[in-house]
Parts: C-alpha cells; sequence; structure tokens
C-alpha cells in the first residue's frame, strides 16, 4: 500500500514523485480501468488529496467535497464563495485549501466542519498551501502568504505586483516561488528575499532537492538553479510550460508543455531525453510512480508513459479536456476534467 497524497506536490519539496507506490508499475498499468467517477457538473482542475478512507478536492461551483476512496461517493460538502482551483493540503486531521473568494479555509477532514478562515485580501489562483512545521504558505493576488495551520493567523505578506499562480516549495532553508517574471527564494521567518533570479512569464512552482532548484516558464525556457545563490546552472529550450509544474524523480525532471507535450529532461545536464505528443496542451502537472509517469492533456485524455523511455503504457478518454494534476496513492490514479467528474482508476 503506498502512502497518503496530502499536497499538491507529494512532499514539501514538490517533487509529485510517489517513491511508496509499488503495486502500479509498467509492467501491470495496461490494466488500469475505470473504478468510479464522482459527478460534480462542474469543473474539476485541482489535484487530489488522498487518504485510505477519503479523497478531497475542489471544483468551480466553490465545493469542497470529500468522496470516499473505496466508492467514489461523497461524503461532505463544503461550499466557499467563488470558484476552487487550488489544491487541497492536508495534515494532522485538517483540510487546508484557498478559494478565489480570497479566503484561505481549514475544514475538519473528517466531517468538514469549518475550523477557521482567514480572508487573504485577493483570489488563491490556482497556487496551493504547501505545509511545514505548523505553517501553510499560500500564494494570491499580488503576494506570498504565510499563516499559521492551527488558527490560520498571518505571519507575514510578501508582496508582488502581480497574482502568484505558483504553489511554494520548501526545503530546509528557505521557499521557493515563481512571479514578477523571477523565480524566488525568501527567508521562511520573514518572508525576505534570499535571491531572485530573472525569468519571463515564470510561473511554475519548482521543484527543490538539495542544492538543485527546477522550473519553467510560460515562454518555454526550463531552468536548473542553485538553490543557496540563484546561479543558473543549465537552460533548455521547450514548448511554453504554462503553469503547469514539474515532476521530479531520481534523475529525470518532467515539464508539461502546451505545445501538446510531455518532456522528460536530464535533472543533471537539462539535455532532452524524450517528449510525449498529445491531441492538445498539457497544461496539467506530471506524477510519478514506480517507474509510470501520469499526466492529463486538454485533448480529454490522462496517459501513463513509461518515465525511462516515454512509451505510452495506458490511456483512457474522459467526458472533456483536463488540466487536472493526477494523485497516485494507495495503488490508483485520480483525476479530475472540465467534464466535471472526479475519476478514480485502479487494476
Amino acid at each position: 500500500m503506498s502512502a497518503d497524497w496530502t499536497q499538491r506536490g507529494f512532499i514539501k519539496q514538490g517533487h509529485r514523485h510517489n517513491t511508496e507506490e509499488k503495486k502500479l508499475s509498467v509492467h501491470n498499468v495496461g490494466g488500469l480501468k475505470k473504478k468510479w467517477a464522482n459527478a460534480t457538473s462542474h469543473p474539476i482542475v485541482c489535484s487530489i488529496a488522498v487518504t485510505e478512507k477519503l479523497v478531497f478536492f475542489g471544483n468551480f461551483a466553490g465545493d469542497v467535497i470529500a468522496a470516499d476512496r473505496a466508492t467514489g461517493v461523497t461524503a461532505w460538502k463544503f461550499t466557499t464563495g467563488a470558484f476552487v482551483d487550488s489544491s487541497p493540503a492536508l495534515h494532522d486531521g485538517i483540510l487546508f485549501i484557498g478559494s478565489n473568494d480570497s479566503t484561505m479555509y481549514a475544514l475538519h477532514a473528517a466531517t468538514g466542519a469549518l475550523k477557521w478562515k482567514t480572508p487573504l485580501g485577493g483570489g488563491v489562483l490556482f497556487s496551493s498551501a504547501a505545509l511545514e512545521g505548523g505553517d501553510l504558505y499560500v500564494g494570491g493576488l499580488n503576494a506570498v502568504v504565510k499563516l499559521r495551520q492551527s488558527n490560520g493567523a498571518l505571519q507575514w505578506v510578501r508582496p508582488f505586483s502581480g497574482f502568484v499562480a505558483s504553489s511554494v516549495a520548501i526545503d530546509d532553508d528557505a521557499i521557493y516561488v515563481s512571479g514578477d517574471d523571477h523565480i524566488f527564494s525568501l527567508h521562511k521567518a520573514s518572508g525576505a528575499k534570499r535571491w531572485a533570479f530573472n525569468a519571463t512569464f515564470a510561473s511554475s512552482t519548482p521543484v527543490v532537492r538539495g542544492e538543485r532548484l527546477w522550473a519553467g516558464t510560460q515562454n518555454g525556457d526550463v531552468f536548473c538553479l542553485d538553490a543557496d545563490t540563484g546561479k543558473k546552472i543549465w537552460h533548455q529550450k521547450i514548448g511554453d510550460v504554462q503553469f503547469a509544474s514539474p515532476a521530479l524523480a531520481d534523475d529525470t525532471v518532467f515539464f508539461s508543455s502546451i505545445d501538446h507535450s510531455l518532456y522528460a529532461l536530464d535533472a543533471d545536464t537539462g539535455s532532452i531525453r524524450w517528449s510525449f505528443a498529445t491531441g492538445d496542451l498539457v497544461d496539467s502537472s506530471p506524477a510519478v510512480a514506480n517507474g509510470v509517469v501520469y499526466v492529463a492533456s486538454f485533448d480529454g485524455n490522462v496517459y501513463a508513459l513509461s518515465a525511462h523511455t516515454g512509451a505510452k503504457l495506458w490511456s483512457f478518454t474522459m467526458g472533456g479536456p483536463s488540466i487536472s494534476s493526477p494523485s497516485v496513492s494507495h495503488e490508483h490514479v485520480y483525476v479530475g476534467s472540465y467534464d466535471g467528474n472526479l475519476y478514480s482508476f485502479g487494476l
């Protein structure tokens, strides 16, 4: 049995790589079948939080929904004041999620009851809570903020000139975020700038491992930076990355592109190892587990590919386009669609 998927990036560094998934593999993933679909009638574009018993997601109606992981039956629903495209994060029985009603919510995961809500002064557009040590970090309209998980108390606000669609990646020393045509490293304690790397149209959530960081831009520029100094290690040009964040597994970093493709790059050098073309733009962040990379496309399909070669192992055609980022947890794959369904796939 694999680990819970409790925040958008799977871990605070944002790798989107479930190293504990051992059942689904390149040898059997071709046998995935739809287990259920939770029909909400409103687009679902977020990544899904997954526990052993429940899955959690939001939709364009402003609903935050918990569904039974085994059956897909809705367990509870909490309605915010505007559409929800931010992904949920879960810690110690509390679900954290932002809404475009300019509010961050903390809900009891078992019941959906409100624990606290904190107004942020602007909508939360795609940026999702990143959790560490009793704190959460999230981007919104013109700012990145730090809140206490226990009560929603505001710890600091780091102003930006435009909205921050990037989520935050966290390591031991700092947090990392894209916005204002830069990739930033900020001090956790204060939000003060450690360094800023000039990257026009920087938008994707960075991923960080050790002394290196990877991020993309809407220009199709992909960068690997020194996480301590912000110095460029390498640069690669692919199709437009848009808002999708990369996934990092072993020595490969995966980037989605609105040129219809998913790219696998050598994490050390930036050389392109392979690319896989779908039928439309790819603005879904990939997920990796046990040698398989999963991604959704605006062509309405969710794909499973060999992480090593890019060969297609499986696909499923949903009822509409998708930019939802798959979550791979407890031997299943979960992804949302513009058709209003949350899909569960298993063997």
